[in-house]
């Protein structure tokens, strides 16, 4: 990633914070796999020894997904999950470095399909079950959930962003220690 004066993307704002918590070896969970460009940029992250949970409703976006990770070579340290992330608790085996959202509809597909805030919440509640200590949830919602929403003692912040169509944004971000 190249780091300018001004970051416009809101998923490069979300690598600048990623750079600080996953490292090579680490497990890690794209919870909205999309067409697989943060699953990718996660599993060249964790590198070899480390492994990602991604998740998604949509065939679709997992066909789109595997076919991006066999073309760099990736496959191997990803699972692909036809699922709910409010289900991930059901697949993740051991503690994560963090769990990263980016909500709403899987791009050049049915905008009707998208995110729904009663699954995130629970995949959120979900999410603190499985991060190891200092740890970081990463959520870039197209779908307005919640100025503040407090779980567990842990507070995500949302913060206004403009997207490309000039359709509101929400960047939530939270950090915490346990």
């Amino acid at each position: 990633m190249k780091v300018g004066k001004c970051l416009t993307k809101i998923t490069d704002i979300n690598k600048l914070y990623l750079e600080k918590v996953i490292n090579k070896g680490d497990i890690v969970v794209d919870a909205t796999m999309g067409n697989g460009y943060d699953t990718k940029y996660l599993a060249e992250k964790v590198g070899e020894e480390g492994f990602v949970y991604s998740f998604d409703i949509q065939e679709t976006a997992l066909k789109s997904t595997k076919k991006r990770l066999d073309k760099e070579n990736l496959s191997d340290r990803v699972k692909l999950i036809l699922d709910g992330h409010e289900n991930m608790d059901k697949y993740v085996e051991g503690e994560v470095s963090c769990v990263l959202f980016n909500l709403g509809y899987l791009p050049r597909a049915d905008h009707n399909i998208i995110t729904k805030p009663e699954t995130t919440i629970k995949a959120i509640k979900h999410s603190l079950n499985l991060l190891k200590h200092f740890a970081w949830n990463l959520i870039s919602p197209t779908l307005k959930i919640s100025s503040t929403i407090n779980i567990s003692g842990s507070t995500f912040i949302a913060h206004e962003k403009a997207s490309r169509a000039n359709i509101p944004l929400e960047y939530v971000f939270t950090t915490w220690s346990i």
